[in-house]
């Protein structure tokens, strides 16, 4: 759970991890600052801010690692994905099909 926060909160010293507007570039770069195409680590970053909200919310006792990580982002005033966000999902995202060469 320690490493997942660790990615939640990564974040360029030229963004801000509390700026909701920067999610798509801290995404864009959480892996490797020089993908050409980010969208797979974008959509990444955005399922794992949901995810970890989701779970504090589904596991919400005191001693729960899930509900401690959030605890601990909102602590370092993470943004976290909202419907404003979630709406500039890109369809680049989908996984790509398999086409079948017979």
């Amino acid at each position: 759970m320690d490493r997942l926060k660790i990615m939640a909160a990564q974040c360029p010293k030229t963004l801000s991890v509390s700026n909701e507007e920067h999610i798509e570039r801290r995404g864009a770069v959480l892996f490797d600052p020089n993908d050409p195409t980010p969208d797979f680590a974008v959509e990444f970053l955005r399922k794992l801010l949901d995810f970890m909200k989701d779970w504090a919310y589904l596991f919400p006792s005191e001693n729960s690692l899930f509900l401690k990580a959030y605890r601990d982002l909102m602590a370092m005033q993470v943004a976290f994905p909202t419907k404003k966000t979630k709406a500039k999902v890109s369809r680049k995202t989908e996984p790509p099909s398999q086409s079948s060469n017979q």
